[in-house]
C-alpha cells in the first residue's frame, strides 16, 4: 500500500507504507496548555483534588506562533480532525485559542475541532466568539456537565455552576446551537440528574454521552474504591483534610478507603506510573494492541501535541512520560521530540523513536532493557490502552494482594 506523503515544502510524494507513521498526519490531540480552573480528584495536578503537583505543573502553553512556526499551514490544512482536551489543562485556559481555531479554519475550512472543557473559565465574551466561529462549521465543544448546581462541583472541583452555565448559554446562543456535546460522568451523586441533564443538553440542542469514569482504584477482592477528595488549603496542625469521598453510581460495588490527611511535606515519590515490580502488571502481556489513535483501516494517523512542545503518539504515552514512566522512559532514549527551529514535525516523525520503537512495542518486538527484566515484549501503556482483552486503563491500579 502506498500513501501521501506531504513535505516541509509544500511538495508531496507517493511512498511504500512500512509502520503506521510513514502516513500524512491527518488527526492531532492538542494539549493547549497546562493551566486549569479546576481541581479535579484524578487529574495528575493534584493529589487528589489537594495540595497541587508543582513538578507536573508547569503554566506552558501553545500560542499561535507555535502552531505557524512549527506546524504551518501546508500542515495545518491536511490535518481533518483536531482535538483540543489535553492531559492537565483546560483549553479554555490558552490565552490565543480563538486566534488558533481562526488559523487552523483558516487554512482548512472543513475540519473538524473538537473541544473539550469543564467550561468554568473564561468570560462570555470569549464563549460567544467560539460559538460565532463555530456556527457554519464542523466543529464543536463538549462541555464536561457531571451534575448540576447542586452536584457538578463534586467531582469537578473548583468548577462554579453559575459561571458554567453562564458560559454554555453564551455559546450555544450564539452560533454554537447544536454543535457540540454533554460528557457526563456516571456517580452515585448525580445519577438521579441524568434526565435532568439530559434535558438542559436538550434545549442547547446536543446530547448527552454518559460515561463510566476513570480513576476508582480495584480492590483486591474486585470491588472499588472510592474516591478521595482533599482540601487545598492547610490545616492548622499542618494537613491537608479529607472533605468528603466519591462513590461509583449504585450499579457498582465499592468500599471506602482508610484515607489519612495529606501532610504538608506530602511529595511525589514515585518515578514511574506503573508498579513494575508486581507481576499481575504482566498478565495482559499476550493481549493483542488496537491502537485507538493510528488505525489504518479508517486511514487515521494522530499525534499529540504536549503544550511543553513535545510530539507524543497519544495523549496516554503523553501522560505517562510526565510521571516519569520507566519502560516509556527508554523507549525514547535520547530521541529529540521537542519541536524547534531545528527540529520540525517532519524530522519528529523520521525519528528511530516513532518508525521502528514504538511499532515494536505494539507489535511485540521488543528485546533488552525494553522487556522490563525479560517480563514482557510489548509497551505496557499500549497494552493498558489499546489491548483487545479489556484491560481499559487499569493496570496502573493493580494493588498486591
Amino acid at each position: 500500500m502506498y500513501r501521501l506523503l506531504w513535505h516541509e515544502d509544500g511538495t508531496f510524494s507517493y511512498e511504500r507504507e512500512i509502520s503506521m507513521y510513514h502516513r500524512s498526519i491527518n488527526a492531532v490531540h492538542v494539549e493547549a496548555t497546562d493551566r486549569c480552573n479546576a481541581q479535579c480528584p484524578v487529574c495528575i495536578r493534584s493529589f487528589q483534588g489537594g495540595p497541587e503537583r508543582e513538578q507536573y505543573v508547569t503554566n506552558s502553553e501553545l500560542g499561535l506562533e507555535h502552531f505557524k512556526k512549527y506546524l504551518g499551514g501546508v500542515f495545518c490544512a491536511n490535518v481533518e480532525r483536531w482535538n483540543f482536551c489535553g492531559n492537565k489543562g483546560d483549553p479554555a485556559s490558552a490565552l490565543e485559542l480563538v486566534d488558533i481555531f481562526k488559523y487552523i479554519l483558516e487554512y482548512n475550512p472543513e475540519t473538524i475541532i473538537t473541544m473539550r472543557t469543564n467550561g468554568g473559565a473564561r468570560n462570555e465574551s470569549f464563549w460567544k466568539s467560539i460559538g460565532e466561529l463555530f456556527e457554519d462549521s464542523n466543529c464543536r465543544v463538549i462541555f464536561a456537565v457531571d451534575g448540576l448546581e447542586d452536584t457538578n462541583h463534586i467531582y469537578r472541583k473548583n468548577v462554579k455552576w453559575k459561571v458554567l452555565l453562564r458560559n454554555m448559554k453564551a455559546y450555544f446562543n450564539n452560533g454554537g446551537f447544536g454543535h457540540g456535546l454533554f460528557d457526563t460522568l456516571k456517580f452515585q451523586h448525580n445519577e438521579h440528574q441524568w434526565e435532568e441533564i439530559e434535558d438542559l443538553a436538550k434545549s442547547f440542542g446536543v446530547l448527552v454521552n454518559l460515561k463510566e469514569p476513570y480513576g476508582f482504584a480495584n480492590s483486591p477482592d474486585g470491588t472499588l474504591k472510592t474516591i478521595p477528595i482533599y482540601d487545598r488549603t492547610l490545616s492548622d496542625d499542618d494537613t491537608y483534610k479529607l472533605l468528603y469521598t466519591i462513590k461509583p453510581h449504585t450499579t457498582k460495588n465499592y468500599v471506602e478507603g482508610d484515607y489519612q490527611p495529606l501532610r504538608a511535606d506530602i511529595q511525589d515519590t514515585s518515578h514511574t506510573y506503573y508498579d513494575y515490580t508486581n507481576d499481575e502488571l504482566f498478565k495482559h502481556s499476550h493481549t493483542e494492541i488496537d491502537c485507538l489513535v493510528n488505525q489504518t483501516r479508517h486511514d487515521q494517523a494522530e499525534i499529540f501535541l504536549d503544550c511543553d512542545g513535545s510530539v507524543y503518539p497519544c495523549c496516554f504515552i503523553g501522560v505517562r512520560m510526565t510521571v516519569g514512566d520507566m519502560q516509556l522512559s527508554s523507549m525514547l532514549g535520547d530521541s529529540d521530540i521537542v519541536l524547534s527551529d531545528s527540529n520540525s514535525i517532519f524530522d519528529i516523525l523520521k525519528t528511530d523513536y516513532f518508525q521502528k520503537t514504538l511499532p515494536d512495542g505494539i507489535e511485540g518486538n521488543f528485546t533488552g532493557d525494553l522487556t522490563v527484566g525479560g517480563k514482557t515484549n510489548k509497551c505496557i501503556t499500549c497494552v493498558d490502552c489499546c489491548g483487545t482483552d479489556g484491560t481499559d486503563m487499569q493496570l496502573s491500579h493493580i494493588e498486591q494482594p
